[in-house]
């Protein structure tokens, strides 16, 4: 049965074969597995279920099938079947099933039913009981490996673990004594791959943030943007965050470039103690290993395969040219050259000396010209000289000045 928490609704699945799925689908107080995805929650009364995408995987009541509930259309399918006891099983990474059956068999499936690999373990003193997957993250890459739980029979339980790799080989197995049988899973990998795996890429930025209304402190609401990092190439890259509570966005940029923004209501957080909550930056910490946070010091930022130089955080958002002056910064510009008047140039020019230049004593721009003891009378004459003088003052004369008149003094 699936239960929508939004809506408080629930949907029944059907059956797509001749087997009734159980009555764990009409009764959620018989159901034994809830899985939780996309703000829903499916139960089955299955021995076991895992989750993959929008699929569901569960081992029926009697150990002889594994069915698939396709949650797109609410339809379940065979997904595999089997004549003996089908101990358990898991989803890898790849949405291969791995199954243990006979006490000592072990078997590699695809989602189609396609045979992968068989095997059987080493050590036959102990009993199939459960199988899971497990991953960690270690040199840029996830190591991925099969952990089958194995128990002896006997009133002292002796515990064995055994790792395969996705061939099937073995390559650990550690024992050890315990007075009750096991019944926990491990703990982080199913979280790996039904959740991390699908959601986020292999290599990836992701921001994430919690935003409170400060007048309602139940009012929350998360933002976060998810990044593919595979276009990229090695070395320095220039990131910035932008937070706008007034406009109600939030934006990558990568490079100076606006990458993706998510939005939510503007000014509804603009009093957010946003800036007065710690942050982290770093990588997530993953099955069997330590956590990889290291702490902002000296404007350096060092977790194990990538390192943070130049990091500015600010109290108002940026433009965008602020941002791509940042980018830029780092970036190797190269020089570009123009010809002008008094030379050759480019925009990295050093200054040797400067002259300051002071405004002409004059306060005005015209001038007379004054003819003297030319002996020129004629008024004609004068006139037909004066339009000469003023066609040769038209080359000669300085910028800006302008004749007021000529006098003729005899």
């Amino acid at each position: 049965m699936e239960l929508d928490l939004k809506t408080n609704s629930a949907n029944v699945a059907t059956q797509a074969q001749s087997f009734a799925p159980g009555v764990g689908f009409l009764n959620v107080n018989s159901s034994t597995t809830v899985n939780f995805y996309d703000n829903k929650l499916y139960f089955t009364n299955g021995q076991k279920s895992e989750r993959f995408e929008d699929k569901i995987l569960f081992l029926s009541n009697d150990y002889k099938k594994v069915l698939l509930w396709d949650l797109t259309n609410s339809i379940t399918l065979t997904a595999f079947q089997s004549q003996t006891k089908i101990e358990d099983f898991t989803v890898d990474f790849d949405s291969n099933i791995w199954l243990m059956f006979n006490n000592d068999c072990y078997a590699k499936y695809t989602l189609e039913r396609g045979f992968v690999l068989s095997g059987t373990f080493s050590d036959k003193t102990y009993n199939n009981y459960k199988i899971d997957v497990a991953a960690e993250f270690s040199d840029g890459d996830y190591n991925q490996y099969i952990v089958a739980t194995r128990q002896t029979s006997t009133t002292n339980k002796y515990i064995n673990f055994v790792k395969l790799d996705l061939n099937g080989n073995e390559f650990d197995s550690t024992i050890f004594k315990s007075n009750t049988a096991v019944n926990n899973n491990l703990t982080n990998s199913n979280f790996l791959r039904s959740f991390i795996k699908s959601k986020y890429p292999k290599t990836n930025l992701n921001v994430k943030t919690k935003l409170v209304n400060v007048y309602n402190l139940n009012d929350t609401t998360e933002a976060e943007i998810i990044f593919n990092l595979s276009a990229l190439d090695t070395g320095y890259h220039n990131f910035a965050v932008r937070f706008d509570a007034d406009f109600g966005t939030m934006q990558l940029f990568v490079d100076g470039q606006p990458q993706q923004g998510i939005s939510f209501k503007p000014r509804k957080y603009k009093f957010s103690n946003l800036f007065l909550r710690p942050f982290l930056i770093g990588s997530s910490n993953y099955s069997f290993s330590v956590p990889l946070f290291s702490y902002l010091k000296n404007k350096s930022f060092l977790v194990d395969d990538f390192k943070i130089k130049n990091f500015y955080l600010y109290s108002t958002p940026l433009n965008d040219y602020d941002i791509i002056m940042h980018a830029r910064k780092g970036m190797q510009i190269r020089d570009i050259n123009f010809d002008v008047a008094c030379g050759q140039r480019n925009y990295i020019e050093e200054i040797e000396r400067y002259f300051k230049l002071n405004i002409p004593a004059s306060k005005s721009t015209l001038y007379n010209i004054t003819i003297r003891n030319s002996g020129i009378t004629n008024k004609s004459l004068q006139d037909e000289l004066e339009k000469r003088i003023l066609t040769l003052l038209r080359n000669s004369v300085p910028a800006y000045t302008k004749l007021n008149k000529i006098k003729w003094s005899n």
